[in-house]
């Protein structure tokens, strides 16, 4: 597209012109120079050449997939009942497009597509990877005792090995149940890990969900623990110092927990502290 006009310039010496569509947003711009005072030069300015990414969305199951939205260039859209939708108006170049489920937002995908001459339209087609359930188990030192309450967080790649994360690589919480186990229904397909902590303690397992409704489980061990106790005495060495402030300085595993812990004697002078990682 070639933009054509005339616009004042006020003094002698060399100028550029520059113009954009505000549809499109292809530019172009064009130089010249003016010898003398009130001289009118014409100058056309010839806007970078476009064309069209028609984008089609497809469930995990390779079935047209119309609950969903697409996102490329700047700009997110929905698709039509065929999974589709035409980005018109586009500059040549290389262009990156996601697609994400609306009724499944942790299942999404990705392609890439290049348009390499004006006015062309290029067909790219967006597949799903789809999602399935993880479940997290988590246990103490032993490998076997359940750890209620479990603060667990996912972190899910959405993508395998070395690739890149994924369009819909997301972080996960959850806690576990009496039995010790929380399971996170829509995790995308891919590597994750998953770290559980409980108090100070904190553990961290990896694992993978291999295909879309594959199910996973992985098991947390939790780091090992110990216990500090004694007495504290006054300067006699005899005598209990009752109602003291004890406080344990320790490297905490988890961000739950500081490595600061206080007790107060008792009437013994005896104090103690449970569930410190080993160190």
């Amino acid at each position: 597209e070639m933009l054509h006009g005339r616009h004042p310039v006020h003094s002698a010496g060399g100028f550029t012109r520059r113009a954009t569509d505000p549809v499109s947003g292809a530019k172009g711009s064009a130089t010249g120079s003016l010898t003398f005072e009130g001289e009118i030069v014409d100058r056309n300015i010839t806007l970078e050449p476009f064309g069209a990414l028609r984008v089609t969305v497809l469930s995990e199951t390779g079935q047209p997939a119309p609950n969903a939205t697409i996102a490329a260039a700047g700009r997110e859209v929905g698709v039509d009942v065929n999974g589709q939708f035409t980005f018109e108006s586009l500059t040549l170049g290389t262009y990156r497009v996601t697609a994400q489920s609306l009724a499944q937002p942790r299942n999404g995908g990705e392609a890439t597509a290049t348009i390499d001459e004006a006015n062309e339209t290029v067909d790219l087609t967006v597949r799903l990877r789809g999602v399935a359930p993880v479940t997290v188990r988590v246990v103490a030192a032993d490998g076997l005792t359940p750890v209620p309450s479990a603060s667990v967080t996912l972190n899910a790649e959405g993508s395998f090995g070395n690739e890149p994360a994924g369009p819909t690589a997301t972080t996960i919480p959850a806690f576990t149940d009496a039995t010790g186990v929380a399971t996170i229904v829509d995790v995308p397909v891919g590597d994750y890990s998953a770290r559980a902590e409980s108090g100070p303690l904190a553990g961290v397992a990896t694992g993978s969900v291999a295909a879309a409704g594959q199910a996973s489980q992985v098991t947390v061990t939790l780091g090992a623990a110990g216990a500090i106790a004694g007495r504290v005495l006054l300067p006699d060495g005899q005598t209990p110092a009752a109602r003291a402030l004890v406080t344990l300085n320790f490297q905490s595993q988890s961000g739950l927990q500081s490595g600061v812990l206080q007790v107060t004697t008792d009437l013994t002078g005896t104090f103690a502290f449970a569930g410190i990682p080993l160190g």
